[in-house]
């Protein structure tokens, strides 16, 4: 992906990004639950899941710093985010995202 087409996606869908490295531990942990999530999802949400080394003009772009960090988009406004590898805050951010996407119909 470039940034390019990751700014179509947080602009106009509402998105979860995952920045990641392979070598990051703390991602390795909380990665299975991302993908679950993503799996489990509608489908107009987006899941990115953006390897920091692999896309460095996305990481630049978003001021990567600490890994692993999610941003969570909507109308093209970033709404929530946090770093770390914390299942219960990624559980959570992603409730109060989805409930935000139900109650704006």
């Amino acid at each position: 992906m470039n940034l390019e087409e990751y700014k179509g996606f947080v602009n106009h869908r509402p998105t979860i990004s995952y920045f990641t490295a392979r070598w990051c531990g703390p991602c390795k942990s909380i990665s299975p639950l991302f993908d679950r999530m993503k799996d489990e999802a509608p489908n107009e949400i987006t899941f990115l899941k953006i390897d920091v080394e692999k896309c460095p003009d996305i990481s630049d772009f978003e001021n990567i710093e600490t890994l692993p960090t999610f941003f969570f988009f909507y109308n093209g406004h970033m709404i929530s985010s946090f770093t770390g590898a914390d299942e219960k805050k990624l559980i959570d951010s992603y409730n109060m995202f989805y409930a935000r996407l139900s109650f704006d119909d």
